[in-house]
């Protein structure tokens, strides 16, 4: 009983240190602002209007995500795609039957910023309330752009359990956006030459 119960101690010790170690090199980590953060950038040779334009429309989800098969806008009869309070659905399959979210555009500054609310997260391995994601866009030359994509929780939803649970995806999150970025680059850039 003795020997169980040292072997347990050991196991829960090495679990805890392991915990730690993820949280220390986690990319979940405190950025510009005074909370945790995921986020992933790239410069983009093309001027920022195009940069944001490109990112406004829903339709070329499809040649740059690594992880969304298409983004489906669900209003925009009455408010057009990419612009605030515009509303869509994002699919990770071609069916639509597998893992699915909304995002509604929260805010909107021409060349600078979009902000979208995630919710009616459905089958993913793990979700959360409360998520925010932005576009972050800067000019950095005169036909250049930092586009810097953010994964974030709202001030009300940042827990222990929500952040253990970003730590834990943080680094898959990350690797996606970066992938992305790397896509979007790609797509905006053989666009903007022609």
């Amino acid at each position: 009983m003795k020997r169980f119960k040292k072997i347990a101690l050991w196991i829960l010790v090495l679990i805890t240190l392991a915990v730690i170690l993820l949280i220390i090199i986690s990319p979940y980590k405190y950025h510009e602002d005074d909370f945790r953060t995921v986020e992933a950038s790239i410069a983009i040779n093309a001027p920022v209007d195009s940069v944001f334009a490109y990112m406004s429309n829903s339709d070329y989800a499809s040649d740059w995500s690594s992880y969304v098969d298409h983004i489906e806008p669900l209003n925009s009869d009455k408010i057009p795609d990419g612009k605030k309070y515009s509303v869509r659905r994002v699919f990770v399959s071609k069916n639509e039957k597998e893992a699915r979210w909304d995002e509604k555009i929260k805010e909107v500054a021409p060349g600078k910023l979009r902000r979208l609310s995630i919710y009616n997260i459905q089958g993913l391995a793990m979700s959360a309330d409360g998520l925010l994601t932005e576009q972050r866009y800067k000019k950095v030359g005169a036909n250049k752009t930092r586009l810097s994509l953010v994964l974030y929780f709202k001030k009300e939803h940042r827990g222990l359990w929500n952040g253990f649970k970003m730590h834990l995806g943080s680094f898959e999150i990350r690797s996606i956006s970066e992938k992305n970025l790397v896509n979007i680059k790609r797509e905006i850039e053989e666009r903007w030459k022609k």
